[in-house]
Order: structure tokens, then C-alpha cells, then sequence
């Protein structure tokens, strides 16, 4: 499994626990679900963006 799907296949797997975790409070199906997965994910891809910059400016010495 190659670089991409394996981080497909995780980002899959955290969607489906947030959705459980929404379910289990009664979240389930309602517009506050896709708000908490949505600020979820964007928060994760704004951390991974900072860190992979972070590790740039560190290689390049800036």
C-alpha cells in the first residue's frame, strides 16, 4: 500500500470514529455532526501544513 492510500485509508478510519463518538452523544445525523468532523479535519490539515513548513524553513535554514 503506497504513501497516498494508506493516508486515505487513515483519514477514513478517524472520519468513521468521529462520526461513532457524534452517534454515541446523539450528534448522529444532525448538521452539528459535519460541523465537528469539518472543524476536525481543517484543523488537522492546518497542523499538518504548519509542521511540513516548519521542517522546510529547518532544511532550508530560514
Amino acid at each position: 500500500m503506497n504513501n497516498t492510500q494508506s493516508i486515505h485509508q487513515q483519514t477514513v478510519e478517524l472520519i468513521d470514529n468521529l462520526k461513532s463518538v457524534c452517534a454515541n452523544y446523539g450528534l448522529g445525523n444532525d448538521g452539528n455532526e459535519f460541523k465537528i468532523i469539518t472543524t476536525f479535519n481543517n484543523k488537522e490539515i492546518i497542523d499538518d501544513f504548519q509542521y511540513s513548513s516548519l521542517l522546510c524553513r529547518d532544511f532550508l535554514g530560514l
